[in-house]
């Protein structure tokens, strides 16, 4: 690796790639996924090397792209100055998948026997191949699920270059981040500041998006991607978050300036270098922030809050969220309000957010909100709808609800005849994301005639939503 490629990575990724190896707190080996909620908590490393081993005694050097591999339910991090791949079981156990640890250099060939030089991004598609973005040689690799690795794009030499093409005609400029969606590749190009686009399996290698130097993206370093095909990536240089559209059109999602941690709503809020980024399947993001060594979440209405970390403490202490990290690098959904990062400590961590904080904005025509009191027919099936501020999935509700029980029929409170009710059946639930609306429908009881009732929908954040009911033959 000569001096001039050194001092071109260690100016992009700054003091963030110091070899330290900070630990405080719990230490306990743990699985993937840990059931307490709002706690920190390691899934492997914590020093620098190469062994494998499980949790704890495994090693890591400056470990970056992390990925959940849906196929096979581990998880895959680019172990960036090992020049390798490796492999975390759910039960933490760490093992080198592809490439040769502790050593840089470009070769295909299946497993260890495989060469990587400064891996640094790393996505899954659904047939379990990963895919391999490399810093330093600017190329593309495949590994099948069977370790063998091949190159989809790009070529080692010249060291940084602007050229699309197929294959190894094709040629980038320090890339970071990779995602796959819909049968292509996207690719944080960072020296090119631009996104560009690989058609599988041909490897033809596009500009998406960007001009080439630093305007309308600067320095993209991490991408993905959300169900409606939009693209999200990281801004390391102007500290911004960007959304890219199907059409290629990019606006800001929240960011802007110089580096900073408040909190707030768009272009309020501040980062500092952010790196890594994912979406879950509601659309919220997590944004690694690496030099406030912190993750942050941004919802769909570009609210941006701290969810793990504490700015400016670049130690690591597990447990009670918000915790602290050192500087974090990637960062990937391994469950339900359950993340994976990796970090400055070199070692892979997991957060689990605890229950969602849904955005519940009241019940939805037909049901009407207390105080008003619903008249309906004994027996009906009632729509009862209302949003949760996006797809938030079918598991929503807590345990045994909705539920209802008797309550007195009050004369004072005003009331108002449902106009609207489904035919008859068990109670289901669905979504409908054009409108963004869930849909319980609430079969009734021809028993209720001439009682009334509160309905509670409790949901899985713990909170009760109630309306009520006055029963008529």
């Amino acid at each position: 690796m000569s001096p001039s490629l050194l001092q071109r990575l260690h100016r992009r990724l700054g003091a963030g790639l110091a070899m330290v190896a900070l630990c405080a707190g719990m230490d306990a080996t743990q699985a993937q996924i840990q059931s307490t909620p709002n706690t920190l908590y390691r899934i492997a490393g914590g020093t620098q090397g190469t062994n494998d081993g499980t949790g704890a005694a495994a090693q890591f050097n400056s470990p970056f792209g992390v990925t959940r591999n849906s196929f096979d339910g581990n998880l895959y991090v680019a172990d960036f100055y090992n020049h390798a791949i490796r492999k975390i079981t759910p039960a933490g156990v760490v093992s080198t998948f592809a490439g040769t640890a502790g050593t840089a250099g470009y070769f295909d060939a299946t497993g260890t026997s495989a060469q990587f030089n400064t891996p640094v991004g790393i996505t899954a598609d659904p047939a379990g191949n990963l895919y391999v973005s490399e810093y330093l040689n600017n190329t593309v690799r495949m590994i099948t699920p069977g370790g063998v690795v091949s190159t989809i794009a790009g070529a080692p030499t010249p060291a940084c270059a602007n050229i699309d093409g197929a294959g190894a005609a094709a040629r980038f400029c320090d890339p970071v981040g990779i995602i796959f969606t819909a049968g292509s590749l996207y690719v944080a190009d960072t020296g090119n500041h631009t996104v560009r686009k690989i058609t599988l399996p041909a490897g033809t290698v596009s500009t998406f998006a960007g001009t080439g130097s630093c305007g309308v993206l600067c320095d993209p370093y991490g991408i993905t991607n959300d169900t409606a095909g939009n693209l999200y990536v990281t801004g390391y240089h102007d500290n911004t978050i960007r959304k890219i559209t199907p059409a290629a059109s990019v606006s800001l999602v929240a960011g802007g300036g110089a580096c900073g941690s408040n909190d707030g709503t768009g272009a309020a809020a501040q980062f500092c270098h952010p790196t890594g980024i994912v979406a879950d399947t509601s659309g919220t993001l997590y944004v690694a922030d690496n030099t406030n060594s912190t993750i942050r979440k941004i919802t769909s209405s570009a609210v941006v809050s701290t969810v793990v970390g504490a700015a400016g403490n670049s130690s690591t202490t597990l447990g009670p969220l918000p915790g602290t990290i050192a500087a974090p690098y990637g960062v990937t959904v391994i469950g339900a309000n359950q993340l994976a990062m990796t970090t400055n400590s070199h070692e892979v961590l997991g957060a689990n957010l605890g229950p969602a904080a849904f955005n519940f904005a009241g019940f939805f025509q037909p049901v009407d909100n207390p105080p008003m009191v619903n008249v309906v027919k004994a027996g009906s099936a009632i729509p009862v709808k209302f949003s949760l501020g996006g797809n938030q999935g079918l598991n929503i509700f807590a345990s045994g609800y909705p539920a209802s029980q008797t309550v007195s029929c009050s004369t004072s409170l005003p009331t108002d005849v449902i106009e609207q009710t489904v035919n008859p059946g068990a109670s289901t639930l669905s979504y409908d994301p054009a409108s963004d609306r869930y849909n319980y429908v609430w079969k009734t009881e021809k028993g209720w005639s001439n009682t009334c009732r509160q309905l509670t929908v409790r949901l899985s954040d713990s909170t009760d939503h109630t309306a009520l009911f006055q029963f008529i033959r």
